[in-house]
C-alpha cells in the first residue's frame, strides 16, 4: 500500500512538473499568428529557433530568430504569459522586417550569441535607441493586431528578462534599463493613438466621409508606417469619393471591400490627398490598390477593389468586356462576386432587364439592390442628431463651446491635424477640425427607433454618429 501511495506521488509531482513547461507546439503558434497578422511576405519570414543554451536571451541572425528555453519557462511562471513571449518574438521580428542589420547575432538583453555583453560602438547609442523604439512600435501594433497586448505587458518582461539573465542596467553604447523602459512606454501610447487614427477612420468610411477617412488613413501613413490594409482602404476612400461625386456613377452599388483590421509595417511612402480631377482620383485609387498587392499578393480585398476602379475607369462596352473576362478567369474571386461585375457591365451597357434579372438572382445582395427600383443602399432606421444626443443625455454645449475638462487631445507628428476625445460614460466623443463622431452603445439608446435623416454605423452593438458642429 506504501508503496501505491509512494508512486502516486511521484507520478502527481511528474504531472504537476510536466504541466509547469510550455510546449513548443503552443510557442510556434503565438509565433505563427504575429507572422500571419503582418501579413508580408517581402522579406520573408526568418524561422523561430526554440534552442536549449543559457546565455543569450533571444537574439536574431541570418539563421532566423533564436529564443532560449530559459526564457521561455522564466516568463511562463508569470501572468500574461503569451503577451510577454509575444512581446519578445515581435520585438526581435520587427528588427528582420525594419532591416536592423547592426541587430544581426545580437538579442535583447544586449548579448551575442556565445552570451557575452556587447560593446561594439560601430553604431551610434542615438541610433541604437532609434531602432529599438522603432522595433517596440512596431511589436505593439502586429502583437495587438495578432491578439497579443504586448506593450502593456513588455515592460515586466524586460524586467524579468534583467533580473533572470543578470544583466546589468547599463551597457556601453547601448540603452540603458530604464531608458528602454521610458521609449517603451511612448511607443505604447504612439500605438494606441494611430490604433484610434484607423478605427475612427473606418467609421468615416462607413459613415460615407470619405475626406475624413483619407485623412486619418493618411495620418498613420505619416508616421511612416504602411500595410496592405491602409494602402487598400487609402485606395478605397480616393475611390469612393470619386463614385460619391459622380452623378452616373453613385446611382449603383459596387462590391467594394475594406478591411477594418491593420497590420502596420515600417517603410517611407508618399501620403495621398485628393485631386481634383475625377481621372487623377482613380488613378490614384488604382495606384494605392497596387501598393497594396504589392505588400502580399494573395490580398483578396485589394485585389478585388483593383477591378472594381479599373471597371469605373474603362471608357465603352469594349473595354468593360475585356475587363470582365479578365474577372471571369480570376480563381480567388467567388462566383456570386464575379456575378455582380456581371450585373454592373450589363446595366451599364443598358442590356434587357428581363436578362439582368434572371442573372442578378446569382449575385451577391449587391446585385439585387442595383436592378431594384429601391435605395440602392440597405439604410438603418435613423433618428436626427439633436435627438439622438438628448438620447445619451450629452450636453450639447460640448458641441458649441468645446470639450470640458479632462478631455485627450491626440496631436499629428507631422502636421496640424488633431483629435479631441471626450468619454462620458455610456458614449465617447471624437472631435475632427469642425467635425464631431459619437460612439455609443446600442443599450444606451434603449429601444427608441432611430428615425431621421443621420448617417449612422453600427457594428457589434455600438453605433457611429457624424456631423457637423452646430
Amino acid at each position: 500500500m506504501k508503496l501505491v501511495v509512494t508512486c502516486l506521488l511521484h507520478l502527481i509531482m511528474f504531472s504537476n512538473a510536466f504541466s509547469q513547461e510550455v510546449s513548443e507546439e503552443s510557442i510556434n503558434t503565438i509565433y505563427n499568428n504575429i507572422i500571419d497578422a503582418i501579413g508580408n511576405s517581402f522579406p520573408p519570414p526568418p524561422k523561430l529557433n526554440i534552442i536549449d543554451t543559457e546565455r543569450s536571451v533571444a537574439y536574431i541572425s541570418n539563421r532566423g530568430i533564436f529564443i532560449e528555453r530559459k526564457l521561455i519557462n522564466t516568463l511562463f511562471k508569470t501572468q500574461n504569459f503569451e503577451s510577454k513571449i509575444a512581446y519578445v518574438m515581435a520585438h526581435e521580428l520587427a528588427h528582420h522586417y525594419l532591416n536592423h542589420n547592426w541587430m544581426f547575432n545580437s538579442g535583447l538583453g544586449y548579448t551575442s550569441e556565445i552570451g557575452k555583453f556587447l560593446e561594439n560602438n560601430s553604431t551610434d547609442i542615438n541610433q541604437r535607441k532609434l531602432s529599438e523604439s522603432q522595433a517596440d512600435l512596431f511589436a505593439g501594433f502586429f502583437g495587438q493586431i495578432a491578439g497579443y497586448n504586448v506593450l502593456k505587458y513588455g515592460g515586466e518582461s524586460l524586467k524579468a528578462i534583467y533580473r533572470s539573465y543578470n544583466i546589468p542596467n547599463e551597457i556601453n553604447g547601448y540603452p540603458s534599463y530604464e531608458e528602454r523602459i521610458v521609449l517603451l512606454n511612448k511607443k505604447r501610447e504612439e500605438a494606441e493613438k494611430l490604433n484610434t487614427f484607423f478605427n475612427i477612420g473606418v467609421a468615416a468610411f462607413e459613415l460615407k466621409d470619405y475626406k475624413l477617412a483619407n485623412l486619418l488613413f493618411n495620418e498613420i501613413l505619416k508616421n511612416n508606417f504602411t500595410s496592405r490594409e491602409i494602402y487598400n482602404n487609402i485606395g478605397l476612400s480616393h475611390l469612393m469619393y470619386a463614385i460619391s461625386i459622380s452623378n452616373d456613377l453613385r446611382e449603383f452599388i459596387y462590391p467594394v471591400s475594406i478591411d477594418i483590421q491593420t497590420r502596420l509595417s515600417y517603410k517611407e511612402t508618399r501620403s495621398g490627398e485628393f485631386s481634383e480631377d475625377f481621372k487623377q482620383i482613380i488613378d490614384d485609387a488604382i495606384n494605392f490598390f497596387s501598393y497594396s498587392i504589392r505588400a502580399d499578393e494573395n490580398y483578396l480585398p485589394a485585389i478585388q477593389n483593383l477591378y472594381v476602379a479599373k471597371f469605373i475607369k474603362s471608357k465603352n462596352h469594349s473595354e468593360r468586356e475585356i475587363l470582365l473576362k479578365e474577372i471571369m478567369d480570376l480563381k480567388m474571386l467567388n462566383q456570386k462576386t464575379k456575378v455582380d461585375f456581371q450585373v454592373l457591365t450589363m446595366l451599364f451597357n443598358n442590356d434587357s432587364l428581363k436578362k439582368i434579372n434572371k442573372l442578378a438572382s446569382n449575385g451577391t445582395s449587391i446585385s439585387s439592390q442595383n436592378i431594384s427600383s429601391k435605395s440602392s443602399e440597405e439604410q438603418l432606421e435613423q433618428m436626427p442628431i439633436e435627438e439622438l444626443i438628448k438620447e445619451l443625455k450629452i450636453d450639447d454645449t460640448q458641441f458649441l463651446f468645446g470639450f470640458e475638462r479632462p478631455f485627450v487631445r491626440l496631436s499629428s507628428n507631422y502636421s496640424d491635424f488633431t483629435m479631441e476625445i471626450k468619454e462620458l460614460g455610456t458614449s465617447t466623443l471624437y472631435k475632427i477640425q469642425e467635425k464631431f463622431i459619437i460612439k455609443a452603445s446600442t443599450n444606451s439608446i434603449n429601444d427608441i427607433k432611430l428615425k431621421g435623416t443621420n448617417s449612422l454605423y453600427k457594428k457589434d452593438g455600438v453605433i457611429y454618429a457624424l456631423f457637423k458642429g452646430f
